[in-house]
């Protein structure tokens, strides 16, 4: 693919500059993923709008608003890492994605790579996530030809599991798995990849690490696993955040003379390796399921 910008978006960027804009608001952001991504359905054709899931937010919709820029939901129910027929790029949501040509691609992956009801094991299986997830990686690039840059987030921990998803799995194994997928990427890739940190600034705000109570309760759908409109909106927060800090008014494509912007807290500040990175210890985080709170 070639990763080359149109004269059209390349002058735009030149006159938000020269205005002293920020260029986020010239760049088309798609937020890839799965339910999680999905949220309310709100962005959907009112026909395919499910009632049932009202209550979950929309962080995409949220994450345009804060970042008064373009932003489209592509956030498939069910989606995987792992390279099966779940995996995200072979979802329908994917190949609408390519067809809208995003400058910026946020994924939101991995939960459903917790199930185990059609794994055949118990265990979380590293090894083909790593590799699920640089096959996405790589895809971008190859499917994206506006592509700038890439973040990935690190999924909030859940608080009950839910839907064959365990959540021992989701919090002791997918999180830092993510985190060592990011870090994998090599020097060499075409775009950079960086993490969005969520876990740490998760938990602190809703108070889930301290304690599975009503203030952290909030934050979640019914199941313990979707966000709630609330949740969403510091999800939505969270990435804003990320993306000003390392975009801001020096983007990611600016020349190679220009410093990079400071990295916050919750972007990865790790330089890709294509050695594995240890294991980091998990964040604290609820290890048994807990009941929804009447």
């Amino acid at each position: 693919a070639t990763n080359a910008m149109s004269p059209f978006r390349a002058t735009l960027l030149a006159r938000l500059l020269y205005s002293g804009a920020s260029p986020i608001a010239a760049l088309r952001v798609a937020a890839l993923g799965d339910s999680v991504v999905r949220g309310d359905t709100s962005h959907l054709p009112r026909e395919d709008q499910e009632s049932a899931r009202f209550g979950r937010g929309n962080y995409p919709q949220e994450l345009e608003t804060l970042l008064d820029c373009e932003a489209a939901n592509f956030g498939a129910s069910g989606a995987t890492a792992i390279d099966d027929n779940r995996q995200y790029i072979k979802r329908k949501q994917y190949q609408e994605a390519i067809e809208w040509r995003p400058d910026v691609v946020v994924l939101l992956l991995g939960v459903n790579d917790a199930k185990v009801a059609t794994e055949g094991t118990k265990q979380f299986r590293t090894r083909q996530f790593l590799k699920g997830y640089a096959q996405i990686l790589r895809a971008f690039v190859d499917d994206f030809p506006d592509l700038r840059a890439v973040y990935v987030v690190e999924p909030y921990p859940i608080i009950k599991t839910c839907c064959d998803i365990r959540l021992d799995l989701v919090n002791e194994d997918v999180l830092p798995t993510v985190a060592e997928a990011v870090a994998e990427v090599p020097d060499d890739f075409p775009v950079p990849v960086r993490l969005v940190d969520l876990a740490p600034i998760w938990q602190e705000k809703t108070g889930c690490g301290d304690a599975v109570d009503d203030k952290c309760w909030s934050y979640y759908d019914g199941d313990g696993l979707h966000t709630s409109a609330k949740g969403a909106e510091l999800l939505a927060t969270t990435v804003a955040e990320a993306l000003e800090a390392t975009l801001g008014y020096a983007p990611s494509y600016a020349p190679s003379s220009r410093k990079p912007a400071p990295q916050p807290s919750y972007a990865s500040s790790r330089k890709p390796s294509l050695q594995p990175t240890p294991r980091r210890e998990p964040t604290k985080i609820p290890t048994r399921p807990e009941p929804i709170p009447r």
